[in-house]
């Protein structure tokens, strides 16, 4: 996160200026926040202030609350607000949210000059009095320019900052980036004081990198001219293993580092280490480019399929005709429940690695997948081959952790395994 930021929660009353819900025929048509009457301490209300390091409110910063997917009328577009003359700030979100559902709350804070933030409430119930103070450091700024190897201006590159406060840790700074103009210029604000690397990226080109730019407030320092160098591709084809067709819906990854597969860059999904995903195309044909020289990891994913050669492992940079062939498979269905009690456990992280799939060059599986649940039965299933063997890991909060081998399984059916999890001392 970005250094300097603190949150702390308030006791106190707010006068606010209240944003009402997407679709209200006012705030439809009018899209600017209007002041509004005092906001009662009610349950509905998340509020707070935003103030310097002296403490003082810092009036006019542009405040958006991020809804978690499906959470009511306010959904992806969230609500907006901005600062009063005091720094206060607050949403009534009464009528925009579904009360059982369950998610974080995601705020970021912006004004010109001023240090980009972003801050997440990890509550599962948004909106029940959440308060929030967050103090604001003064900004600085980085500017270039991104040319291609030839010298020619690239519009378009994703520039953005990353931090370096801990040693031997990069975390991108996530709410501090932009995009170049037509003529590959870019300015980068709202950078917080000290020392930043700058990442650019552009399809089909090597990710670059600026280390060690030194930030300072109120003054925007100059790079030097970025050059990206065009990378190389993995291509092929994704078919099933009866010769019926291919594969339609897969996913295809390139990785190097399987600890390292994927990471989040402002809200996408990206592959860490200059790699890349793509979905397939509808003759299961894929091109993953913008690689570096040398070897690396390819694996598939698709509903209801079992991959059986799915690249693994040592892909040449340049391969154009890697075929990955799926299975028609079975299905395990997992069941987690409370060992005491037998209910449902509606919430839990599964991990699952094909202990029979191929090896990266450290002697881990290449095939696995992580996915946080929120199913009111407690279940997951997920797609398995007849002869293999699978490793499987269940945490729920609250509970010890599980952790067994599924396989080899019978028949191309659902094979139901029930989990029962104890509770922690």
């Amino acid at each position: 996160m970005i250094r300097n930021m603190r949150a702390v929660l308030l006791t106190f009353l707010l006068l606010p200026i209240l944003t009402g819900c997407p679709g209200d025929p006012d705030t439809a048509r009018d899209p600017e926040p209007v002041p509004a009457a005092p906001l009662a301490d009610v349950s509905s209300a998340i509020r707070g202030a935003v103030v310097d390091s002296r403490d003082e409110g810092i009036e006019g910063v542009r405040v958006h609350l991020r809804l978690p997917i499906g959470a009511g009328m306010a959904g992806l577009d969230g609500l907006t607000t901005t600062t009063d003359a005091l720094g206060r700030f607050a949403f009534d979100v009464e009528g925009c949210l579904d009360p059982k559902m369950d998610g974080p709350v995601e705020l970021s804070f912006e004004k010109a000059g001023w240090v980009r933030s972003h801050h997440r409430l990890d509550s599962r119930h948004p909106g029940r009095g959440r308060k929030v103070l967050l103090i604001l450091e003064p900004a600085g700024a980085v500017s270039g320019l991104v040319a291609d190897g030839n010298g020619a201006p690239m519009a378009e590159a994703l520039v953005y900052a990353i931090g370096t406060e801990v040693p031997g840790v990069r975390e991108i700074v996530e709410v501090i980036h932009t995009t170049t103009l037509p003529d590959g210029t870019f300015r980068l604000e709202g950078l917080p004081v000290g020392k930043l690397d700058i990442g650019v990226k552009a399809e089909g080109f090597l990710t670059g990198l600026v280390q060690d730019v030194a930030v300072a407030a109120g003054e925007t320092a100059r790079l030097a001219d970025l050059a990206l160098i065009r990378g190389k591709t993995i291509a092929g084809r994704v078919v099933l293993s009866d010769g019926k067709g291919p594969v339609t819906k897969a996913l295809v990854r390139v990785f190097r580092d399987p600890a390292l597969k994927e990471y989040r860059l402002f809200g996408r999904r990206t592959i860490a280490s200059g790699g890349g995903s793509v979905r397939v195309d509808d003759e299961g044909r894929f091109r993953v480019t913008g690689l570096a020289d040398g070897t690396w990891e390819v694996s598939a994913v698709t509903l209801g399929l079992a991959p059986v050669t799915p690249g693994a492992s040592g892909v040449e940079a340049g391969t154009e005709d890697l075929e990955l062939v799926f299975d028609r498979a079975a299905k395990v269905l997992i069941r987690v429940r409370d060992f005491e009690t037998g209910k449902a456990i509606p919430r839990f992280t599964i991990v699952i690695v094909n202990l029979s799939g191929p090896k990266a060059a450290d002697g881990r599986p290449v095939l696995s997948q992580e996915a946080s649940i929120h199913s009111p039965k407690g279940e997951y299933g997920f797609p398995a081959r007849e002869e293999e063997m699978y490793g499987v890991e269940i945490v729920a909060e609250g509970y010890e952790q599980d952790r067994r081998t599924v396989g080899p399984l019978k028949g191309l059916r659902t094979n139901v395994l029930t989990v029962p999890l104890k509770r922690r001392d």
